[in-house]
């Protein structure tokens, strides 16, 4: 029976509904279903089955006798072919594996690989595009590699070495692949892209191999951001010890535990909307299949038969699960409803998903199962029960919305994190500049430096002499004397403003130099070293001064050492674009004897 306590992760269970699929399955025979949901692979000791779910039986697609047995068995993304490994074991070569397609009905078969090899196995699963196979190449107690071939079996390439690999998962988007190996010391999960990537737990998840190979994407979240594992104490899908779930982003943080039963909790996937969660676990006492929301609120335990349940896989649709179970005293694939059949599956989109406040968006219901009601939640605290409602944000911010639909059958309800992006509407900018410098001797270069706010989105200066920029920060040159009014015209969307500053720049007219210095000291004991220093008015640009004893100099402010004893007399003449002039001193410097 289902044990329906507190059901909230989905209102439509219908509880009891557990039709057996399948008996006399292999021991831990993983259902894995159609692409279309219409079937069911499965194998028994002598081969590979799948099972007609319209009620029209089974079909055995492969065989197989003695030691060998078949596994790792998948749809090919559009339902047409089959892959699968045969396993053999004889005394002479030990175990090995090859790996099949075939068409789905069993004819056509194709060796894609052939190991003919001691200590070789293979985990593998399908690129969406149907186009690539992604296999592991596993050595015993070892490790191994993991490549990537084409669907019919050429253009083989490894892309990473591995541990003894447990799985391997890849992102929806077919850019990065989730391996999770174990090695004597640990079990660990790496997110990768084509190499060996970031260690995500170094917790010992558990040995995540053993859930459905075909869907082993579903660990993955639909849109790709984050894995959902279990990790615990030892290998604890054998029993060895608890086991929680855990999830974690793509990038390797954000690790969440969202169970904490102290049970032993695995195989845990998403559903195919990335709402709910089913898993396994021996809380109640056996181990039974459970599901819960995604964060881990909402726990529902499905089964309750003192059986051994396991393996739980979504059906495309998110309706129903498959799984293995030896209820009954045998083994069987069980399929359960988790929504009525005729119930909707919620799904909407947006006419904007971000733009400035106030930001208007239509959203259109694109449900399927005919929903009868509706009702909208934008993220904001409002609400909405028309089919397709038009909302408008007024504030800033990152919206979650979620829609819920119902018909006679059921209830679905489907959400985007921060779908909605609203930013600060923009305001009229206030014009505010700068300038460097704001006085000097004509032509005088200045630049000038934008400073204002609300975000303009052009400029239009205004320079006092007659001439204009349309430059964010010019830099303009005067050419005259004067004093000159500068202004700023800033503009956006939203508005204009304009920034005056009267006589903001002072211009003189150049005049030739007047000589002028001072020196220190201007007496003393030969060696006398004596520092000079331009005080020249009408600002020059060349100096050339005379020490009197043979020597000159063209620095500003030069230092000069008198060697011998003596008066000198000492002159600068300074430069400028207007003319030059000279200063002379007669007997100013006295150096002495040094008795």
């Amino acid at each position: 029976m289902i044990m329906t306590s507190n059901v909230t992760v989905a209102d439509t269970l219908e509880a009891g509904k557990l039709t057996k699929v399948a008996s006399n399955v292999a021991s831990d025979s993983n259902p894995v279903w159609s692409p279309d949901g219409k079937e069911i692979l499965f194998s028994r000791e002598d081969g590979l089955y799948k099972v007609f779910l319209g009620g029209s039986g089974e079909k055995k697609l492969t065989s197989t006798m003695g030691d060998n047995f078949t596994s790792c068995y998948a749809w090919s993304p559009d339902g047409s072919k089959i892959s699968y490994i045969e396993n053999r074991y004889d005394d002479t070569n030990g175990p090995t594996s090859d790996l099949w397609v075939m068409n789905a009905d069993g004819t056509g078969k194709t060796q894609l690989l052939d190991t003919a090899w001691y200590k070789y196995y293979y985990i593998y699963t399908w690129y969406p595009t149907g186009s690539k196979i992604l296999y592991a190449e596993i050595y015993e107690e070892i490790g191994g590699s993991y490549w990537e071939m084409d669907s019919d079996g050429f253009d083989k390439h490894t892309l990473g070495n591995i541990g003894i690999a447990s799985s391997i998962a890849l992102s929806p988007d077919a850019s990065k692949i989730a391996v999770c190996t174990h090695g004597p010391a640990d079990i660990d999960y790496y997110i990768d892209s084509g190499k060996i990537g970031k260690d995500l737990t170094r917790s010992q998840p558990g040995l995540i191999a053993h859930q459905t190979q075909s869907k082993q994407s579903q660990i993955w979240s639909p849109d790709g951001s984050k894995i959902v594992y279990y990790a615990g104490e030892g290998e604890s899908y054998y029993e060895g010890g608890n086991s929680e779930i855990y999830t974690i982003k793509a990038d390797g943080t954000g690790k969440t535990q969202i169970t904490s039963d102290s049970a032993n909790a695995n195989s845990p996937i998403f559903s195919p909307d990335g709402s709910k969660i089913v898993f396994v676990s021996n809380k109640a006492g056996s181990k039974d299949i459970w599901i819960m929301n995604a964060d881990g609120k909402n726990k529902v335990q499905l089964t309750s038969d003192s059986a051994s349940d396991s393996f739980p896989v979504w059906s495309p649709d998110g309706k129903k699960i498959a799984f293995w179970s030896d209820r009954e005293g045998k083994n069987s694939i069980y399929v359960m409803p988790i929504e009525n059949e005729n119930s909707p599956i919620a799904a909407f989109s947006a006419s904007l998903t971000s733009g400035n406040a106030p930001l208007k968006v239509s959203f259109t219901d694109r449900s399927t199962g005919a929903p009868t009601s509706w009702k909208w939640s934008f993220g904001d605290g409002k609400t909405s029960t028309n089919k397709n409602p038009v909302y408008t944000y007024s504030k800033a911010g990152n919206y979650t919305v979620s829609l819920t639909v119902k018909n006679a059958a059921g209830t679905n309800t489907k959400t985007i994190e921060n779908y909605i992006t609203v930013k600060a509407a923009p305001q009229k900018p206030v014009a505010a500049f700068s300038a460097a410098p704001t006085s000097g001797n004509a032509p005088l270069k200045v630049t000038f430096t934008d400073k204002s706010t609300g975000s303009p989105t052009s400029w239009k200066w205004t320079f006092g002499d007659g001439t204009t920029s349309t430059v964010k920060n010019p830099v303009h040159t005067y050419s005259k004397a004067g004093k000159y009014t500068v202004s700023l015209t800033v503009k956006n969307a939203v508005g204009t403003n304009t920034k005056t500053i009267n006589n903001y720049i002072i211009t003189t007219a150049l005049k030739a130099p007047v000589a002028a210095f001072s020196a220190a000291p201007t007496s003393g004991k030969a060696p006398l070293k004596v520092q000079f220093t331009d005080k020249s008015t009408g600002s020059p640009t060349s100096w050339k001064w005379n020490f009197g004893d043979g020597t000159y100099s063209t620095a500003k402010s030069p230092s000069h050492t008198y060697s011998k004893a003596g008066k000198y007399t000492v002159s600068l003449t300074v430069k400028n674009a207007k003319g030059s002039n000279t200063k002379t001193i007669s007997g100013y410097i006295i150096a002495s004897k040094n008795k």
